[in-house]
């Protein structure tokens, strides 16, 4: 059984890669997804699958929403009745 220590910002729990390659593969696959991305991954020799680069996408975290400062209203709908 081996053992061992959890660094800070350089490996994850349960993690088969470090945090670089997995940022990297994360902009591979934002930048082109899919099959596209899993051929550039192959010339980076570190071949992952279509799935894989979707997977690690979808595990981020969605941006931030900016709170409305103005609220428009459709003014021609409420001249129809229509809300």
């Amino acid at each position: 059984m081996t053992f061992a220590e959890q660094v800070p910002g350089l490996t994850r729990r349960f993690g088969r890669r470090t945090e670089r390659l997995r940022s990297t593969l994360v902009s591979v696959g934002l930048a082109l997804a899919g099959r596209a991305g899993a051929r550039m991954t192959d010339a980076f020799k570190v071949p992952v699958s279509r799935n894989t680069l979707l997977r690690l996408i979808a595990s981020l975290p969605d941006p931030a929403t900016a709170v409305p400062r103005v609220v428009g209203v459709d003014e021609y709908a409420q001249c129809k009745g229509r809300v």
